[in-house]
């Protein structure tokens, strides 16, 4: 996927939240899972996961209002 204006929320005190425009992110992935039966009454299964989330282009501004790009970090709450 690719994000153009996405909105980025960020913590810049006890429970005030600045929401931002990030500019553009992309987002890579894919998921697979699979479950097998085996005899009677047993069955196994398992998923795999990969995830790409960064930001091609954001300015961002921290809680002491100094600015830098973070192209290239990744979005908040995506995992590595």
């Amino acid at each position: 996927m690719d994000y153009t204006n996405l909105q980025v929320q960020t913590p810049i005190g006890v429970g005030v939240f600045d929401i931002r425009n990030a500019a553009s992110a992309t987002i890579r992935g894919v998921e697979v899972e699979h479950t097998s039966r085996f005899g009677r009454g047993f069955q196994a299964g398992g998923h795999v996961t990969w995830l790409d989330a960064i930001h091609d282009n954001y300015i961002a501004v921290n809680n002491l209002n100094v600015t830098g790009n973070v192209a290239g970090n990744r979005l908040n709450n995506a995992p590595e």
